[in-house]
């Protein structure tokens, strides 16, 4: 325990008053002339006894009402806990202090049943409320104050640090100023509010003090402020940011800002055990559960293991019951549209809060960079069931780059995600050369593929001795029986230099070992054994990231990898065996032994894929390896495998257009023999200078905090490639941390959370100072006086029974005790 004003226990002196008093002023007892009466001296010295009980009892009770008053004007604290009863607590202290009036009761009725003169009666009755007053505390002590005790004393972990109350103060403000707290109520943002508080608590701070400031949008060093006035700057010029750092590594980083300081001050002032600083770091956030990183955090728990007395105070502004529409991330058919294709765009829109009626507007930006609406969809939504808008198909387009959005009108408290953007480029159709022995195993493919949006071309493997395979992005080998090392090396080369090739074995005329030599071993991803005989086998997806099956993580929720495993039968398919290293199966067989059924491996820029089956549907059933491309199925499987396969080899697959705020954006150039200079135009029409360097093909960006549509052009020219930032699809999530999960993540009592000022301060008391009990001693000494006011008075009431009949005046004045009551 601690005191905040130490020197007023002397007054503890003043305890003494009531018994000095007790003794000079007490009163002589008057002598009267009485017979000899025996029965007259009995009831006197029984008198006597009884009143020398209740002197007792109201001198303790003024010596408790004193000592009451100066425990309390000195303001003692406790370790940190919950020093309130609970449930249990209270009811077993009820229990107890109602069975001992009932006994008492109980016992008074038996007494005045007997037939005993009164004086015997009034010292019976007297030892009987004090034998019952104090068996009462004492069950009392035992059955509620014990497990009392037990309980607080395992809720305080470590004693409260001895400090004055004016220490200066050593804190870390740390803002969450991630874009919920754009959140709008009565006028302020969230963040709005977090300053405030922040600046009207730092005004509190006594002088000497010191203050950081920090926010989660960077990982930034934290330092402290020259002067509290810059302190006061740095948080005006706090804004909302949709790039974020999780609260757990700047809490981190903030405790180690604590420590080193603790360490030096400590080394300045050469008592390595002593702090002039009271340590604190407070947390301004809406509690947004997004923003923190929960489950084990080793190194945020060894951080507060470190410190014992660092105060985590997180003030909490957000909203209690927020309401919110939010647009979810935006879903393409494709980010690159080649020839006359459509461009299908869709998105899942949720509510939190208020059901009812929404409005979602598609718009393309024109040539004048005006906002040109193309469809609008209206949905009843209910809160917390997310449901997808899908727009019309977006036909005609222009490239090289189309930028859109969807756009919300409706109006809410979180205005950032009511709009999301897109972007896709417009190019050429990328050319695949399909070389096949005859023309019939081609036809599913080639149709599959002129559907897509690419330009296919049919060699024969003869042909394909002498053709130019660099004229094309992707070359299919469709049951080719056995391949020359030339034509190897050739397609290594192709390869090399960012090419794709897709090996498909649907075919019992294959020769192993033409595919199995060194030469072909180069690029190929594991080598052939024997052909699996007639079975019935399925498909079954290894790795649903892989690039191929992106187009069925889109129609997840449509059970699509569902239906392409089970609808779709295998009946032959070749074994393939030792692996290269740096292959990877995208899916199997199930047959006995999992075989590979699609094989990926990535060698120079490109990469080839082993398909261990057929891609032709056979005339007769006998003849089928399996009806993957049967008219029976469900179309959309087949034109979306040959899509997405043949993109991944294309290397379309591996261009994003639309990211993530902070993520780098890595843009497809044509490579020239110098460096060229571009310009990249961000949203708020600022201008960056960049250089895409000599024979690279790309040119990569970091540069994306700001959220909308980016454009990247040559000096003076046009837009020749572009690409959309859009916030993180957490960042609309509102759902609340709990207490529980923050006792989790930073131990319990390691914390307290605060919505007001007042709340801030009162938090701050108890973690740095002990738990204040000022009240509970004011509310003892309260009771103190009660109880010796009931004592003076009732007590020392008339002794008569109610219901008897009154005595005589001289029987009365025989009864007077001989010692004068003590008035107070």
């Amino acid at each position: 325990m601690t005191w905040l004003h130490p020197a007023i226990l002397f007054g503890l002196g003043l305890v003494a008053i009531p018994v000095l008093l007790h003794f000079l002023m007490r009163q002589k007892p008057k002598k009267f002339v009485f017979p000899a009466l025996r029965l007259i001296q009995q009831q006197r010295r029984s008198n006597a006894k009884r009143f020398r009980l209740r002197h007792l009892w109201l001198l303790l009770l003024r010596m408790a009402a004193l000592a009451a008053i100066v425990f309390a004007i000195a303001r003692p604290t406790l370790p940190a806990a919950n020093y309130g009863l609970n449930l249990r607590e209270g009811l077993t202290l009820a229990g107890v202090v109602i069975a001992g009036f009932i006994a008492y009761r109980v016992a008074l009725h038996r007494v005045r049943s007997q037939p005993l003169p009164k004086y015997d009666l009034n010292l019976k009755r007297t030892r009987l409320r004090g034998w019952a007053t104090g068996l009462t505390v004492l069950s009392a002590a035992f059955l509620a104050g014990c497990p009392y005790q037990r309980r607080v004393a395992a809720e305080i972990t470590s004693p409260a640090p001895i400090a004055q109350f004016d220490l200066p103060v050593a804190a870390v403000f740390l803002f969450d100023n991630s874009l919920s707290l754009e959140y709008t109520q009565q006028g302020q943002t969230r963040l709005a509010v977090a300053r405030k508080l922040a600046k009207e608590h730092l005004g509190d701070f006594p002088a000497g003090s010191r203050v950081a400031i920090a926010e989660s949008s960077n990982d930034d060093p934290v330092i402290f402020q020259a002067s509290i006035s810059a302190a006061h700057s740095r948080i005006d010029a706090i804004e909302p940011a949709a790039v974020s750092v999780p609260l757990n590594d700047r809490i981190v980083a903030a405790a180690s800002l604590q420590r080193d300081d603790k360490a030096r001050v400590a080394a300045e002032g050469g008592d390595v055990n002593r702090d002039r600083f009271m340590r604190r770091v407070y947390v301004f956030t809406d509690l947004a559960a997004g923003a923190w990183r929960f489950g084990q955090s080793t190194a945020i728990t060894r951080s507060l293991e470190e410190q014992p007395n660092l105060s985590i105070q997180i003030v909490d502004v957000g909203e209690l019951q927020p309401l919110n529409t939010s647009i979810g991330p935006i879903t393409l058919s494709t980010e690159v549209v080649t020839r006359d294709l459509p461009l299908s765009v869709s998105a899942e829109v949720k509510v939190v809060g208020e059901s009812g009626d929404r409005k979602a507007v598609l718009s393309l930006l024109g040539p004048g960079g005006q906002l040109i609406p193309r469809d609008s969809q209206i949905r009843t939504l209910e809160s917390g069931v997310p449901q997808r808008f899908d727009f019309a198909l977006l036909t005609g387009l222009v490239g090289p780059v189309v930028h859109g959005e969807l756009r919300l009108q409706s109006t809410d408290p979180l205005k950032f995600d009511d709009v999301r953007s897109f972007t896709a480029l417009v190019g050429a159709e990328p050319k695949v050369l399909i070389v096949a022995p005859t023309l019939r195993e081609t036809t599913e493919t080639e149709t599959a593929l002129d559907i897509v949006g690419f330009e296919p071309a049919i060699i024969t493997p003869q042909q394909l001795n002498t053709a130019d395979v660099s004229k094309y992005s992707v070359v299919y080998l469709v049951n080719v029986e056995e391949v020359s090392d030339e034509v190897w090396n050739k397609l290594e080369a192709f390869v090399k230099a960012g090419g794709g090739l897709a090996v498909v074995l649907g075919s019992d005329r294959i020769d192993p070992t033409k595919y199995n030599r060194a030469a072909a071993q180069q690029i190929l991803p594991a080598r052939l054994d024997t052909w699996q005989p007639f079975g019935s086998y399925k498909l079954s997806v290894d790795r649903r990231e892989h690039p191929v099956f992106w187009k069925f993580r889109q129609f997840h929720d449509d059970n699509a990898f569902a239906a392409f495993q089970n609808e779709n039968n295998i009946y032959r398919f070749w074994r393939l065996t030792d692996r290269a290293g740096d292959s990877s199966v995208a899916a199997s067989f199930t047959d006995a032994d999992r075989s590979p059924a699609i094989i990926d491996r990535p060698h120079g820029l490109g990469r080839t894929v082993m398909f261990a089956t057929s891609v032709h549907l056979a005339d007769s059933n006998a003849a089928r390896w399996n009806d993957l491309p049967s008219p029976n199925k469900p179309v959309w499987q087949w034109l979306a495998f040959i899509e997405q396969l043949t993109g991944h080899l294309a290397r379309a697959t591996d261009w994003r257009f639309n990211v993530v705020a902070g993520e780098t954006v890595t843009l497809p150039m044509p490579p020239l023999e110098e460096d060229r200079e571009f310009l990249l135009q961000r949203p708020s029409f600022a201008q960056t200078r960049i250089i895409q360097k000599a024979k690279a093909p790309t040119i990569s960006i970091s540069e994306t905090r700001e959220l909308g549509q980016y454009n990247v052009a040559p000096p003076g020219g046009p837009a020749v490639s572009g690409f959309s930032v859009n916030s993180a699809p957490e960042e609309s999530d509102l759902t609340r941390a709990t207490e529980e999960q923050f006792e989790q993540l930073l131990g319990k009592g390691r914390f307290q959370i605060a919505r007001t000022l007042d709340e801030i301060k009162a938090d701050v008391n108890a973690s740095h100072l002990g738990k204040e009990v000022f009240p509970l001693i004011l509310l003892l000494a309260i009771l103190a006086f009660c109880g010796e006011h009931f004592v003076a008075n009732w007590f020392y009431d008339s002794d008569n029974d109610r219901g008897e009949t009154p005595s005589t005046p001289a029987r009365r004045r025989a009864e007077r005790p001989s010692e004068p009551v003590a008035t107070t």
